[in-house]
């Protein structure tokens, strides 16, 4: 951001998306949005180059709205490649229905540098409202 509102943050909504736009909304995919708090609240991140990431904890939390319902949570992983050809990869998936999933690694799964490491989730009901976030931990090393 450059500016920002006279209240110090954005004065409204500001998307990133796909194709054209109705009421400042895009019509097509939105990929993120940065709010009043002035980033997104996506769970992605990239091992910056010269470093290895050594991940120790992946958390998920799901609040869905209705009964029978879940959400399949996964980490997809794309490894420093042509982006233009390279894939995401789940590395890790796993099943959760309103509680709170903390998967702690004996061993930390390595992550080399430009790494795209990102937490997804979808509800097995397009009906279904959900709260969802995810989190990672671990510890970055200098290579070399």
């Amino acid at each position: 951001m450059v500016t920002v509102g006279s209240g110090g943050t954005a004065a409204g909504d500001i998307y990133i998306g796909q194709t054209g736009a109705s009421g400042g909304v895009p019509t097509g995919n939105i990929y993120a949005n940065l709010n009043t708090s002035n980033q997104t609240q996506l769970a992605l991140w990239t091992v910056p180059a010269g470093y290895t990431f050594y991940m120790d904890k992946l958390i998920f939390s799901v609040a869905l709205s209705s009964a029978n319902n879940y959400a399949t949570v996964k980490l997809n992983v794309r490894p420093d490649a042509d982006l233009a050809t390279s894939l995401f990869r789940t590395t890790v998936i796993q099943t959760v229905q309103s509680n709170q999933l903390t998967l702690e690694f004996d061993y930390p799964i390595v992550f080399t540098e430009k790494t795209d490491l990102q937490c997804r989730a979808v509800t097995s009901s397009a009906s279904a409202t959900a709260g969802v976030s995810a989190s990672f931990e671990g510890v970055y090393i200098l290579n070399g």
